[in-house]
């Protein structure tokens, strides 16, 4: 707290040169030092004197709104040094309150993401357009994580704890890639929320059941991204849906290949050829916008 009235205090002096003569620095690095190096040391040592406690929780807590306020009242890159100390504050606080259960831990991290891309509609800065995605990309890998620890054919699709926070980590990045003015955000948002459900039908009830929803959901996805391909004029997306129908069609081979009937085997065989074909004729045929442009 005494430090950052001491940069209050000297808000009106020119930037300082800490770095001259070693590198080439201009007054942005005096900036980080300000409000990212010297306040992020503090709590560093602070975090490190209390241990994983509640007197930590609450120290993290309170630097972090501390740090929001100070950063609502800079501009520019004083902005973007105080936003990624309150943001780390902020997830160090979360992370230490909710360390016992890592799907809390995953659920509060995510849900401190989404509080700060909000902020940043209000205080709009560099440090929160950035960082809330890189804790949600961290998010995503722990949930799937999760999904896939869950006993073989033991759980119900949608129907767990895992599963409720996955859908909140989908939710983030729904809202990322909303907020988002540029970026690879909203094909984050759909890759992870075809491998929730993915993971979701993968060892659901049992091995037939689970590869019947998988050959469902990727013959589904499948004729979604050639839809969408077509209609934009999107080549890759096109590509895309050709590739999950292939997947689809191998899965449905491979469960037929079980079935104990001769005739029931040729019956999927010839299923699956024909979704093969009319899928290949689709992602052929030109979409409404490229007839359009020629």
């Amino acid at each position: 707290m005494a430090w950052l009235v001491l940069v209050e205090l000297v808000e009106s002096e020119p930037a300082g040169t800490l770095l001259d003569g070693f590198i080439e620095a201009g007054p942005a690095a005096a900036d980080w030092t300000d409000l990212a190096v010297v306040p992020g040391a503090f709590l560093g040592a602070l975090g490190f004197a209390l241990g994983p406690t509640d007197a930590a929780i609450a120290a993290f807590a309170c630097a972090a709104a501390v740090l929001v306020f100070v950063s609502s009242r800079r501009e520019g890159t004083l902005r973007d040094a105080a936003a990624l100390v309150a943001f780390a504050a902020a997830i160090a606080a979360v992370s230490i309150a909710t360390r016992s259960s890592p799907r809390l831990e995953v659920a509060a991290a995510t849900a401190v993401s989404i509080l700060f891309l909000f902020l940043e509609s209000a205080i709009p800065n560099r440090t929160w357009q950035w960082a809330p995605q890189a804790i949600l990309g961290l998010a995503a890998a722990v949930a799937l994580g999760l999904l896939t620890a869950r006993p073989e054919y033991g759980y119900l699709p949608f129907g767990t704890a895992e599963s409720a926070v996955a859908l909140l980590v989908a939710a983030g990045w729904a809202f990322a890639a909303f907020r988002a003015r540029a970026g690879p955000a909203r094909a984050v948002a759909w890759i992870f929320a075809f491998l929730w459900v993915h993971q979701e039908f993968a060892f659901a009830t049992s091995p037939s059941t689970s590869t019947l929803l998988l050959v469902s959901w990727y013959a589904v996805a499948s004729l979604g991204c050639v839809g969408v391909g077509r209609a934009r004029a999107a080549p890759r997306l096109r590509h895309v849906g050709l590739g999950l129908g292939v997947v689809a069609a191998l899965l449905a081979l491979k469960a037929a290949w079980g079935l104990p009937s001769t005739g029931a085997r040729i019956g999927a065989y010839l299923v699956v050829s024909v979704f093969l074909l009319g899928i290949a004729w689709w992602y052929r045929q030109p979409g409404p916008a490229v007839r359009t442009e020629a």
